[in-house]
């Protein structure tokens, strides 16, 4: 529940800190979601919650944050580190700048069984056939394959695009891009 744009509160099951508030317990009642770390305050928008783990864009810092469970490295910081508050920003740093300022803009984010998705739809065209394509990046649990690896990539701690294919939107369920 995000309030006037600017912060957010979480409740329900909380096993693995996806709550945010900086401690596992589950609560039904409200808290606020902690600021992330280093920063004085946060605009939340584009909250999403998979198993485990809550992502959100902060549209001060323009960076993507995860907080909670983080065993297949669904939180996108590069470690296996579970956190129970907003400490690291997504990886970004393998997103070209249009793709991240895109995203920030109008891009998608998604959160399902232990992985995380963002898309940046409609950003280019395509010289081959003129339609406008999506930039997708992946990261976390690949044991089926939902980051568009062979499941031989057990799993990804840092984003990483499909590697094949070619994308216009994309939509995401409890296993699957």
């Amino acid at each position: 529940n995000a309030t006037n744009g600017s912060s957010m509160s979480c409740w329900g099951m909380d096993f693995d800190g996806q709550l945010g508030n900086g401690v596992a317990g589950t609560s039904t009642t409200p808290v606020s979601v902690s600021a992330p770390s280093g920063t004085a305050g946060a605009q939340w928008s584009r909250t999403v919650g998979g198993l485990g783990h809550t992502c959100s864009v902060d549209k001060l810092s323009r960076e993507i944050w995860c907080w909670g469970n983080n065993g297949f490295g669904q939180l996108g910081t590069g470690d296996l580190t579970s956190h129970a508050a907003p400490i690291d920003p997504v990886h970004t740093d393998s997103f070209a700048g249009f793709v991240a300022d895109y995203f920030l803009a109008t891009g998608e984010l998604a959160a399902g069984n232990n992985f995380t998705c963002m898309s940046t739809p409609h950003q280019d065209t395509d010289d081959t056939d003129g339609k406008s394509r999506a930039h997708i990046y992946c990261w976390g649990k690949n044991d089926l394959g939902q980051l568009g690896y062979d499941a031989s990539t057990a799993s990804s701690t840092d984003p990483l695009q499909p590697t094949s294919g070619k994308y216009v939107d994309a939509g995401l369920g409890i296993g699957q891009v």
